[in-house]
């Protein structure tokens, strides 16, 4: 029956419990309107032919909130997720995840600039961890995958190549001032780098070497791992409605 469809303005309340306040056509939701769903969730912002759409901000029950674009009632553009945990994504999506340039800001104080794919850090990337050092490089399914450097809080570069955030064929290079002196796996950092400075071109020089004793464990192996440094997940990607 034609009163039966609703136009304009109004409410409904499912039978599910969740609640629909806003605007109608033939129908559907459609323009500005509030769904507060039965578990505890509520969405406000714009609909779009009984769809999420546009622009809109949902607060979920447990605490976590989406405020950025939607489309067909899932993130879907530009968008700002603030997790329970303290995690804040800041970028884009698509179909519900993380898909695009992006910034994850985690709550132990890392940062990851860069391309995600799937909900996961994905192609060119920077991620600085809370300590100070930093990896910037290629990402496979969330982990270091393929040419990357890493940066330590004194500056230390190591350049090489990564499989599953362990890296292999690594070249260290430590710069100070205008003297750079490089080092292969396996080799006695110490040694190496007081030769380098006794040759004229550095015995001149008035440089203030940072100890290099605590980082020669690290240097040393032809494989290392970030692992003790990865942070905990942001808030797993949540189901779109209908």
């Amino acid at each position: 029956l034609a009163y039966l469809t609703p136009d304009g303005e109004g409410t409904i309340k499912y039978a599910n419990k969740d609640t629909y306040s806003g605007t109608w056509s033939d129908g559907k939701k459609q323009g500005a309107g509030k769904m507060s769903f039965s578990n505890g969730d509520v969405y406000q912002g714009a609909w779009a032919n009984d769809h999420m759409s546009r622009s809109g901000v949902m607060q979920y029950a447990n605490g976590d909130e989406y405020d950025g674009q939607w489309a067909n009632s899932m993130h879907s553009g530009k968008g700002t997720m603030s997790c329970n945990t303290g995690d804040i994504y800041e970028g884009l999506w698509a179909h519900g995840v993380k898909s695009g340039q992006g910034v994850m800001h985690y709550r132990n104080g890392d940062t990851y600039t860069g391309a995600w794919l799937h909900d996961t850090r994905n192609g060119q990337g920077v991620h600085v961890y809370f300590r100070g050092d930093m990896y910037e490089g290629e990402w496979v399914n969330d982990a270091p995958n393929g040419r990357g450097i890493v940066t330590d809080p004194n500056g230390l570069k190591s350049y090489g190549d990564f499989i599953n955030d362990r890296r292999s064929n690594v070249r260290v290079t430590s710069t100070f001032q205008d003297l750079s002196v490089q080092f292969r796996p396996g080799s006695d950092v110490a040694k190496s780098l007081s030769a380098a400075l006794a040759t004229d071109r550095g015995a001149h020089m008035n440089v203030n070497i940072p100890p290099v004793v605590a980082r020669t464990r690290a240097l040393q192996g032809r494989h290392t791992t970030l692992d003790d440094r990865h942070c905990v997940s942001p808030c797993a990607a949540l189901a779109a409605r209908k």
